[in-house]
């Protein structure tokens, strides 16, 4: 690797968050220390006499379950954006380019606009005037980090944590922290 690396151990993994439309796409470096992968299931107690002449022995002693349902599959992870590092290309090569002074600050919102409600004039990082009365919700989006996880759904939560700002106030660093509940009525082309 070149003197102009990326400086974390291992090899770069480019991630992508997408949404439906394709009119948002953020890429991004990342060697993950962390994916939380979540997913809930339902189980009942089983009420019904031929469900218990079934499936409990006389007198058991534990409580009788029956799967009922499946919950959503949830996928965490924390994002670290830095202007002071080159940017790398899909393949995971840099050029040695360095950000420009507003390219973090579109990325950050572009994450925003993923994640908030959608009004007719609405631009990311502003908050919907209380005259508006009408909008809808934020886009379905599409998370991949390299080839191994694709995950279709939406942001369910949005952190952003601005770290350092240059001599202008844009940001220079920054931590995203999001949440994507997995839904698959996407069209998965």
């Amino acid at each position: 690797m070149s003197s102009n690396a990326f400086p974390y151990p291992g090899p770069i993994t480019i991630g992508v968050l997408e949404s439906e439309d394709g009119k948002t796409k953020i890429r991004f470096q990342y060697n993950p220390s962390q994916v939380t992968d979540t997913k809930a299931i339902q189980y009942g107690a089983q009420t019904s006499k031929k469900d218990k002449a079934e499936a409990s022995p006389y007198g058991s002693y534990e409580p009788l379950c029956r799967f009922q349902y499946g919950g959503a599959r949830t996928i965490s992870l924390n994002l670290l954006f830095d202007a002071f590092h080159p940017i790398y290309d899909v393949n995971g090569f840099g050029d040695g380019t360095s950000f420009k002074e507003d390219d973090l600050e579109k990325i950050l919102n572009d994450f925003r606009n993923l994640a908030y409600p959608k009004e007719k004039n609405f631009t990311g990082g502003q908050v919907i005037p209380k005259k508006v009365k009408k909008f809808t919700g934020p886009p379905k989006v599409k998370l991949a980090l390299g080839n191994s996880l694709v995950v279709p759904g939406y942001i369910t939560s949005l952190s952003i944590t601005i770290k350092q700002f240059n001599e202008n106030l844009k940001p220079v660093k920054a931590e995203v922290s999001f949440t994507i509940q997995e839904y698959y009525g996407l069209n998965q082309s």
